[in-house]
């Protein structure tokens, strides 16, 4: 007979030798995972034991880090960053050197050249094209050329002025009295524009009378005297100005008169008709007397219109 035993003994035999098998398996994964060691493996008689089994009794629960060990983690990683971030900065810096440094020839984009100092030289105020230019800038045989077209239409204007009395059944007679200097020319027109103030333009009329007052500070003030050559331009520009003026208030005097309009009476003196030589700025000799500057004034604009003058002044 055979031993009655002897199946239940190889049944152990190979549930330990199985055992031991998974036992080894469980350490060597143990040993790759750190070197941990797993606790020991209750066997329980009758039941076989698996490897996952034994793995999972092999893997410890995770212990809980201490504050100190919080920090000092937190401390290590921040000291990993601030060594990692020049590093990475000083590539950027690397980088951009090595661009600035790039050969000229690399395609950039073009920028306008600076303007140079004459290029920003910002030039005069331009006259308006077809402007005219003022009597005082231009060339004088031009400014001349003026004063002779302003000498023939006053001729012109006596012409018509005799035609239209003729016409009316009246008689004119070109003002006989002349003036002798530019200062009396200016007060004779100012005086004739205020007396017919009423039939001109308010701000026109008060253009002209200012020049002729301006004019007339100039002669007192010795500007239009002909001691350099700038003063002679002033006195030939303030002449060609006085006898433009004279010839609009004879002109506007007969229109007037032809539109019926009542009290007009044109100027009744005249201007030294000739080009070779302006009238001096105040005549040549101061009058001996009141009297006798009444009576060239009289001439002028007339008695009764230098009285009211006078006497306007007076009353100031």
């Amino acid at each position: 007979m055979g031993d009655p035993n002897a199946q239940t003994n190889a049944q152990m035999q190979a549930q330990a030798q199985q055992t031991q098998m998974a036992q080894m398996q469980a350490q060597m994964q143990v040993g790759q995972m750190g070197g941990m060691h797993a606790p020991p493996v209750v066997l329980i008689p009758g039941q076989p034991v698996t490897t996952a089994q034994i793995a999972a009794q092999a893997r410890p629960p995770p212990a809980e880090m201490t504050l100190a060990q919080i920090a000092a983690q937190q401390n290590a990683e921040a000291a990993a960053k601030k060594t990692a971030k020049p590093k990475k900065t000083s590539k950027a810096k690397a980088a951009k050197k090595d661009a600035a440094g790039a050969p000229a020839s690399a395609p950039t984009q073009t920028r306008p050249a600076a303007p140079t100092q004459q290029q920003q030289h910002v030039p005069q105020r331009q006259r308006p094209q077809g402007a005219p230019v003022p009597l005082r800038e231009q060339d004088p045989a031009d400014i001349v050329s003026t004063l002779k077209t302003n000498l023939d239409l006053i001729r012109r204007e006596f012409a018509e002025n005799l035609a239209a009395a003729a016409a009316r059944g009246e008689e004119f007679q070109p003002p006989s009295f002349q003036v002798r200097s530019q200062h009396d020319a200016a007060v004779g027109i100012e005086l004739w524009l205020q007396n017919h103030a009423a039939n001109f333009n308010k701000d026109e009329l008060a253009k002209k009378v200012a020049m002729m007052r301006a004019i007339q500070e100039k002669c007192r003030r010795g500007m239009l005297d002909p001691v350099s050559a700038r003063n002679k331009i002033e006195a030939l520009a303030c002449w060609v100005e006085l006898t433009k003026t004279y010839y609009i208030c004879a002109r506007e005097s007969r229109n007037l008169k032809l539109r019926g309009v009542q009290g007009i009476q044109s100027p009744t003196f005249r201007l030294p008709d000739t080009t070779k030589q302006i009238p001096p700025p105040r005549p040549p000799e101061d009058f001996g007397s009141v009297a006798e500057l009444d009576v060239a004034m009289g001439q002028v604009c007339g008695a009764q219109t230098w009285v009211a003058a006078v006497e306007k002044q007076t009353a100031r």
